[in-house]
């Protein structure tokens, strides 16, 4: 059920995804890839609220399965996503200090997709008016980045990379994806960020933060997604 939901929702069919899942949990299915096509699913479907719900009310069983450091910190990134999107800097700040990242082991952080999941939350926040979070936490991520991230890996989660980076490393990203990348489209998305955020700490004024969404979102530039080489599902990422 979970594999199926999942293409569907891939189609942009979210509600016979959530139909689908739903269906598979109430046979017997209730693994991880299901309940993460129903997150997936309410999402996409502007339901946020019912996200959030359905996620706590499953987090006894999520922690009860043997997830992979990726999904245990993924279907987190979930309801983060949700917490941005209902303004709620307060519960966003609870998870990020607790099941999205402070509770997760070191060798869990140190999965690519755990600590740069972290870096697009507080970008994603930031471009939503959630400037309050604690940035400490952007820290401790790019700690576990720098020994052994590869931009090769995802164009999208490289530019929220670039975006937090700084000193020596953020010359190193910054020249990896400008100046060996033959994707034009990241190329110019890549020189956007590094305009904006020249020393990856910059604090933008609600003005600029509109402008930089405009630029950077994916959302607001669709014909850019296959160029960019990201896939459907990450449309939510900016």
């Amino acid at each position: 059920g979970g594999v199926q939901a999942f293409c569907q929702h891939m189609n942009c069919l979210h509600l016979q995804a959530e139909t689908t899942a739903r269906n598979a949990i109430a046979a017997g299915y209730q693994d991880p890839w299901t309940l993460h096509a129903v997150a997936h699913s309410l999402y996409s479907q502007g339901r946020h609220e019912e996200c959030v719900q359905f996620l706590d009310e499953q987090r006894p069983h999520i922690r009860s399965c043997n997830l992979s450091a990726f999904m245990k910190g993924h279907l987190e990134f979930h309801q983060a996503l949700c917490f941005i999107a209902l303004k709620d800097s307060e519960k966003l700040e609870r998870l990020i200090q607790g099941p999205l990242w402070k509770d997760l082991s070191n060798a869990e952080k140190n999965d690519y997709w755990n600590a740069t999941g972290l870096l697009n939350v507080h970008w994603k926040a930031e471009l939503n008016g959630l400037s309050s979070l604690d940035k400490g936490t952007v820290n401790e991520a790019l700690a576990f980045l720098q020994p052994t991230a590869s931009p090769s890996k995802s164009s999208v989660f490289s530019l929220c990379v670039l975006r937090w980076s700084r000193g020596t490393f953020r010359t190193e990203w910054k020249e990896t994806l400008c100046c060996k990348s033959d994707n034009a489209v990241l190329v110019t998305m890549a020189e956007a960020v590094d305009l904006l955020y020249p020393d990856g700490t910059s604090n933008l004024s609600p003005t600029q933060c509109k402008a930089a969404r405009e630029v950077l979102s994916l959302e607001l530039v669709p014909k850019n997604l296959i160029k960019l080489g990201a896939s459907p599902e990450q449309r939510e990422v900016l």
